[in-house]
């Protein structure tokens, strides 16, 4: 009887030394997933690129930018700087950054209506030549129309948001990987499941146990989220200007999405708490 009783009590310190063995690989499967989604999600979501750019104020830099190089012009042809206000805004920027994103991502040669600032500049500068008195002539009008030129090719080459280029490459690169992270993990975890579930006689006990990888998958997840935040954003970190800002929010809210993760799993894990409990109380 001893003798029955001391194998069954080996045998049930076997069974739960493989179940925490299978809890850990369990983890290990749902965080494989969890960075899945949050690289999928987060670092190549064009989406959270576009808000960081409306949220770091990165359009209002570059209008003031902009408008600083008009100045300058300006002034090497004896114009006054003033002229150049109220020539580039905030909208223009907006539309013509936008559309720089989308061709990129699209794979096009991006294209800007320039013909609206072309006509602006050149009712301004000579607005504000009429206003000095000087007589308008060919020269006159073909020296203007060769100042506007310069300025728009100026806007054009300086309207362009380089970072797309390398995150529509890491797209590219990384994409399909992430899918895979996301995709391979589940029948894995099926699997893990299924076992667990026919290995103990009380099938909420297996249940429990794949429980137990679930809710540490998510604490592991919010760890290594915080972890590679905080490396991400010793990029940006002591440098100053909207363009870092952009990248500060760009890393902050891709890595956002892994805490979502980790919520999402929690979730899961209740779930989990409250099926085992109704197993253990139908004797299941």
């Amino acid at each position: 009887m001893g003798s029955k009783r001391r194998r069954r009590h080996i045998r049930s310190k076997y069974k739960n030394a493989v179940s925490y063995v299978i809890s850990v690989f369990v983890m290990l499967c749902i965080t494989v997933s969890f960075w899945g989604v949050t690289i999928k999600t987060g670092l190549l979501n064009t989406g959270i690129v576009e808000k960081s750019l409306v949220s770091s104020g990165y359009y209002e830099e570059k209008a003031e930018s902009l408008t600083a190089n008009l100045k300058n012009m300006f002034k090497d042809s004896g114009i006054s700087e003033d002229v150049s206000e109220g020539i580039i805004t905030d909208r223009m920027i907006v539309l013509d950054t936008n559309n720089y994103i989308s061709s990129t991502i699209n794979n096009e040669a991006p294209e800007y209506d320039t013909e609206g600032l072309k006509t602006s500049l050149i009712e301004h500068i000579n607005s504000y030549l009429a206003s000095k008195g000087v007589t308008a002539d060919d020269k006159l009008a073909e020296y203007v129309e060769l100042l506007s030129d310069k300025a728009v090719a100026d806007y054009e080459s300086n309207i362009k948001f380089p970072f797309i280029s390398y995150f529509m490459e890491s797209v590219n690169n990384y994409k399909g990987a992430a899918n895979m992270l996301i995709i391979i993990p589940i029948p894995l975890l099926l699997v893990c499941l299924i076992v667990l579930i026919l290995m103990h006689r009380m099938k909420y006990r297996g249940i429990r146990y794949f429980g137990y990888g679930v809710c540490a998958a998510s604490i592991l997840e919010i760890i290594t989220s915080l972890l590679m935040k905080r490396s991400f954003m010793s990029i940006a970190a002591g440098k100053e200007g909207a363009y870092f800002e952009f990248v500060g929010n760009y890393i902050s809210g891709a890595m956002r999405q892994g805490i979502y993760s980790a919520l999402a799993g929690f979730m899961i894990f209740g779930i989990i708490i409250i099926v085992t409990y109704y197993c253990r109380k139908k004797a299941i």
